[in-house]
């Protein structure tokens, strides 16, 4: 089996899709275009591998969306102490709702994509840009959800504050309120709402593009769910990868300090159910 950190570092990738703690076998299921390939991970958790990755990638000008608030927290200590030059669009902050039929408030993978089309329509796709979408990772929004959360600490922006008020699946599951069996067919509820994104993303970027996540998910195995605490698992480290290619293209500059609207959160739950984009 290859290392991602490898493929990561010796491919010309120009877009980094990130499913975060998406299994190699949930996604080969029902995609196996995004499933090319199985690989180890870089880390276990969310906050190492984006460690890892900025500093591999500390001396690139990288344009980085992100529905996950630890992504942005940790990129902007590096920021804060002038390692990095990255724009950062933390989209957890601006187009978060309450989804599915829990009204789980996340980023839902169609407002991760909007906001990346809107960005390349106004000023052109750069030469690198990372998309992470916040799904399969809880909490759960497609079919068969079920009202639990597994948020990490640390954060004070008003969507933790909102996941925050959700149970703790982990604590449900040792108290025996929620089944292995339910958890994992709310996870692959989420798995098929990610992906019908990712497949909208896709023929709109130019370049080379890598699909994969930063870790896998326990789903039951040896009594575990989530993917917080050792020991660390296969499930957890086996990820799915694969390389999409488009046309070739001129990158474009980043657009520094973007500002983006701040929807609504109930208007946007509001213009999806009526088939709004």
């Amino acid at each position: 089996m290859r290392q991602q950190w490898d493929i990561l570092r010796e491919t010309q990738w120009n877009t980094l899709v990130v499913m975060d703690a998406c299994r190699y076998d949930k996604l080969h299921r029902v995609a196996p275009e995004l499933a090319q390939e199985q690989v180890l991970a870089g880390a276990n958790v969310t906050y190492r591998w984006i460690n890892r990755f900025a500093n591999q990638f500390r001396g690139e000008d990288i344009l980085f969306f992100t529905a996950n608030p630890v992504c942005d927290r940790e990129l902007q200590n590096h920021l804060r102490k002038g390692l990095l030059h990255w724009e950062i669009v933390p989209l957890y902050r601006t187009h978060w709702g309450t989804w599915g039929d829990c009204d789980a408030p996340t980023v839902h993978p169609r407002d991760v994509v909007r906001a990346v089309m809107d960005y390349t329509t106004l000023y052109g796709q750069p030469h690198r840009m990372v998309v992470w979408f916040m799904q399969p990772h809880a909490p759960y929004i497609g079919t068969n959800a079920i009202p639990y959360q597994t948020w990490g600490g640390g954060m004070d922006d008003e969507l933790t504050k909102q996941v925050k008020k959700m149970s703790v699946l982990k604590r449900a599951f040792l108290a025996g309120e929620v089944t292995a069996r339910q958890v994992e067919l709310a996870y692959e509820g989420n798995v098929d709402v990610v992906v019908r994104e990712v497949r909208a993303l896709l023929p709109e970027l130019q370049g080379r593009t890598i699909v994969t996540a930063d870790h896998g998910e326990m789903l039951g195995e040896h009594g575990e769910i989530e993917h917080s605490a050792p020991p660390i698992y296969p499930e957890l480290m086996t990820v799915p990868l694969s390389v999409h290619v488009g046309l070739e293209y001129e990158p474009a500059p980043i657009t520094r300090s973007v500002v983006y609207p701040d929807p609504d959160p109930l208007l946007l739950k509001k213009l999806h159910a009526l088939g709004y984009a």
